[in-house]
């Protein structure tokens, strides 16, 4: 076994005890680029378990996890949560003549960064107030 093949066993090793702390886990399987998917008996168990650990540190210390759903039969995009971000900037004196070419550069940059965490099913900028 090579010295990658290990480390792999034992980051699955890892995420599959500090995952059964949420309920029965049946596998943790890693990728060459270090994405862990678990996989539990019981789809409240993955959502304790993504509640708790989204947003927090790796096991080494040197990143911050990023936990979602993968449902068998459905994509990521539809069970994953939806987020709202408001007061990005002030709706009230935003540049009329410049808005549609501001907003563009928002959605762009807002893609950009989100897409990190997950799959995006939709993005939009609103240009008022509420």
């Amino acid at each position: 076994e090579s010295e990658s093949s290990r480390h792999l066993r034992q980051v699955e090793a890892a995420y599959f005890y500090r995952c059964a702390q949420f309920g029965f886990v049946l596998r943790a399987c890693a990728a060459d680029d270090l994405t862990v998917t678990v996989a539990f008996a019981q789809k409240e168990s993955a959502e304790r378990c993504v509640d708790a650990m989204h947003g927090s540190a790796t096991p080494d210390g040197n990143g911050q996890i990023v936990a979602d759903y993968v449902v068998s039969g459905a994509t990521a995009a539809s069970v994953s949560k939806a987020i709202w971000i408001a007061n990005v900037f002030d709706a009230v004196s935003a540049p009329t003549p410049d808005f549609d070419r501001f907003a563009e550069q928002l959605e762009s940059d807002f893609v950009c960064e989100c897409s990190k965490f997950g799959p995006i099913v939709s993005l939009a900028v609103v240009g008022e107030e509420g």
